[in-house]
């Protein structure tokens, strides 16, 4: 005889809730049994449990928990089962672990937990785990963690009221529902514009299965900083009219509440929210962590999951190639016409539609060609929808290669040009360009928003080269001096007098009263300086400036 080694595989683990004001004596009442199946012959051992109540008091609380065979039938009253381990839930105690257990059990035999109250208490959630050595060749039962979720609340609605003291403003809300115990998530957030001549907002809600009171929460600023404050009540609305009575805290962003009914063995599961298999928070109707079995006749090798018309999933073959395509002495195509289906070879698959087909050879596409000679080959025009889309744009690719359109550029950002706006069909401005008035940009898509574009128009200002842009100066003379060429003066006069000099002498004085003699003095002059024709009316002005004509000067800002 070969005794086959014996491991420790982990069996079940599940829980479920139980939630009752009724006293519970011992021996004469006790909460709906919760029940799986041995899957192999076996032994259980190390209990491990979490109990959340609201604070159980007095003695004879406990949990039991015991083996026995199925119900005969759905209807069918319990049989017997016999007790295996019995825990108590006095003194306060909220949870054990690898607690001793030693229980033996057979292949489809039930395990089910009995739990028990007393003094007008009440647990919320029990929750029981244990471990099953069971030969090598036994089928393993993975960690089963069984939780109906509550349902955040849904149909969050608002409307305005003529009482209350609140004044005009919008108004953020979302509202969470409890089991008594925890909170579901909160809903998604609710702005309400309360307009005037309101002052008070009716919130309204759809009733969350199961759950005994309801949290509203207002967003709000404390001290400066964004929070929220809640208030709680057990209807699904609540008039909100002032902040008095509320209370700051965070909404919950997980679902952490449970549907604190779960049904016997044999009955359906009562779900009002999500069920998770492997994890306490499912995020969907059904959330499975980890493999799924269905045997239902259907299942074999090699199949897959299909729904019917109604969405009833059974195991089905995937179709062969037999089934679904052909070979045509090269390769393997569909069942379709040369020109539609599509064809597969050693070296890619063609497509063929009849309209613009798709092609793949090599590694290459082709939109409109079989024979793309690049990654992508497409015969003729292409069209891009991104929202860059525009007229007389190019496509462009940023750092990383991602392509969209954008308008061409030909000069660099803070290029200043001379622009004539006043010949008769001038397009306007195109997009990133502006003109240099002194005012300061307002685009936030640019390198120079909120900046102070140079006043160039109003001023009338030139421009010319320098190492550093931006300079501004005021008109100005170069110092300069002016030089007289040399030039003689012929002066002649004549006098009455004794005697006549020559050209060329002195002026003489004889004395007293004598006349004086005096030759024919010449004076030679230069060529005058001309700064003209001198004809016409001379050109003035408060500037200097040569012959010019105005433009309107411009700067590229993106």
């Amino acid at each position: 005889m070969v005794v086959q080694q014996q491991e420790k595989y982990i069996a079940g683990f599940f829980s479920f809730g139980h939630r009752t004001t009724t006293t519970y004596l011992p021996g004469t009442g006790e909460a709906t049994e919760v029940a799986i199946i041995i899957p192999r012959t076996g032994t259980l051992r190390n209990l491990s449990w979490d109990c959340q109540s609201n604070g159980l008091t007095g003695a004879n609380n406990r949990f039991t928990i015991r083996v026995g065979a199925l119900h005969a039938s759905p209807n069918a009253s319990a049989p017997a089962l016999t007790d295996a381990l019995v825990v108590s839930l006095d003194g306060g105690i909220t949870s054990g672990t690898g607690v001793p257990m030693n229980c033996e059990v057979r292949a489809g035999q039930r395990v089910a937990v009995f739990v028990q109250a007393r003094g007008g208490t009440n647990i919320s959630r029990l929750r029981v785990s244990f471990e099953l050595e069971a030969e090598r060749d036994s089928v393993v039962w993975q960690p089963l963690d069984l939780v109906t979720s509550m349902l955040t609340p849904a149909g969050v609605s608002a409307r305005a009221m003529n009482t209350g003291k609140l004044a005009t403003n919008d108004y953020y809300f979302r509202v969470a529902a409890s089991d008594g115990t925890n909170w579901t998530k909160a809903s998604d957030e609710l702005c309400f514009n309360l307009p005037e001549g309101s002052f008070g907002v009716r919130l309204s809600w759809s009733p969350v299965f199961m759950a005994t009171k309801y949290r509203v929460y207002k967003a709000c600023l404390v001290n400066g900083a964004y929070m929220y404050k809640y208030i709680e009540t057990s209807e699904t609305s609540y008039d909100y009219v002032d902040d008095s009575v509320f209370t700051v805290s965070t909404p919950p962003e997980t679902t952490t509440a449970y549907i604190n009914k779960l049904a016997a063995e044999g009955a359906s599961w009562i779900m009002g929210g999500n069920v998770g298999v492997g994890t306490t928070i499912p995020q969907a109707k059904l959330d499975v962590h980890g493999s799924i079995k269905i045997t239902d006749g259907s299942e074999g090798p090699g199949k897959i999951l299909t729904s019917d018309e109604k969405g009833n999933a059974t195991w089905t073959f995937l179709p062969t190639l037999g089934q679904t395509l052909k070979h045509d002495g090269i390769g393997w195509q569909t069942e379709q016409a040369q020109n539609q289906g599509q064809k597969v070879r050693e070296n890619g698959y063609v497509i063929y539609s009849g309209s613009a087909g798709i092609s793949y050879f090599g590694g290459n596409v082709g939109i409109g060609t079989s024979t793309p000679q690049a990654k992508l080959d497409v015969n003729g025009p292409i069209k891009i929808t991104d929202g860059t889309e525009g007229a007389g744009k190019i496509l462009a690719s940023d750092a990383a290669g991602a392509a969209s359109w954008q308008n061409l550029v030909t000069v660099p950002v803070g290029a200043i040009v001379a622009w004539h706006p006043h010949i008769p069909g001038t397009p306007r401005l195109p997009d990133g360009w502006v003109e240099c008035n002194g005012q300061t940009l307002n685009d936030p898509a640019s390198t120079y928003h909120n900046q102070v574009i140079p006043d160039l128009n109003s001023s009338g200002r030139f421009l010319r080269g320098s190492s550093k842009s931006g300079v501004m100066q005021e008109d100005a003379l170069q110092a300069h001096k002016h030089a007289e060429p040399g030039h003689g003066h012929a002066v002649a006069c004549s006098a009455h007098g004794v005697g006549q000099g020559g050209y060329g002498d002195y002026v003489t004085h004889y004395g007293g009263g004598s006349p004086i003699h005096t030759n024919s003095v010449a004076v030679q002059l230069g060529d005058p300086v001309d700064s003209g024709t001198g004809a016409g009316v001379p050109r003035t002005g408060n500037e200097t400036r040569p012959v010019n004509m105005s433009v309107v000067w411009i700067i590229r800002i993106k």
